[in-house]
């Protein structure tokens, strides 16, 4: 084997280590995973909130609130996502 095809060998990307990104990009994936699931159970507590608030307004506002704010939190993890995503994608 050449020289020149030796050092070709080596450089290729089998034999290079995984970048950092690959695994940064799976930890925030987990990450944005579980906080997309604690939003979905934030609202199924805040519907349930409001369905055994008998009327009671103050109770109903709490859960209506519970429930926006969940929601805005799943808005805000789609969105992370969706950046850290398309930052991956170019940076490849």
């Amino acid at each position: 084997m050449h020289n020149k095809e030796f050092f070709s060998a080596i450089i290729s990307s089998d034999y290079l280590p995984k970048t950092n990104t690959d695994s940064f990009g799976s930890i925030l994936n987990i990450v944005l995973a579980i906080l997309g699931a604690i939003a979905v159970i934030m609202v199924v507590y805040s519907g349930i909130q409001m369905i055994i608030s008998q009327g009671n307004s103050e109770k109903v506002a709490q859960a209506r609130r519970g429930i926006i704010y969940a929601i805005a939190g799943l808005v805000v993890v789609f969105f992370a996502q969706a950046i850290v995503l398309y930052i991956f994608r170019k940076a490849a």
